[in-house]
């Protein structure tokens, strides 16, 4: 959900936001919400929310190369999404192969 607050905030200081901005601050706190709502087993989910951040990591890289975020916002993103990527990945391995007793 944070990382569409970023955008928000964004939207609030642009003089004149278009609807996108509103709309992508929205969509990963949607999505987030959707995955818990249908109720994935912890392999899906895992996989689901590994996936979803370099997604929104490539969305967001698109929109500061357009102008529509800060310069240096990827250099920030980048690493962090590395590092929950990995995470949530490590995680995810964890049900697929669950240590022995």
């Amino acid at each position: 959900s944070f990382l569409g607050a970023v955008h928000w905030g964004l939207a609030m200081a642009d003089p004149r936001p278009g609807w996108g901005r509103w709309a992508w601050g929205v969509v990963p706190a949607l999505a987030g919400w959707l995955l818990t709502a249908l109720e994935f087993e912890p392999v899906q989910m895992g996989m689901a929310l590994t996936l979803a951040f370099p997604v929104t990591l490539a969305v967001d890289v698109a929109l500061a190369r357009r102008g529509l975020a800060p310069p240096w916002y990827p250099a920030l993103r980048i690493p962090l999404t590395v590092v929950v990527t990995l995470a949530l990945a490590a995680s995810t391995l964890r049900f697929v192969y669950p240590p022995s007793a």
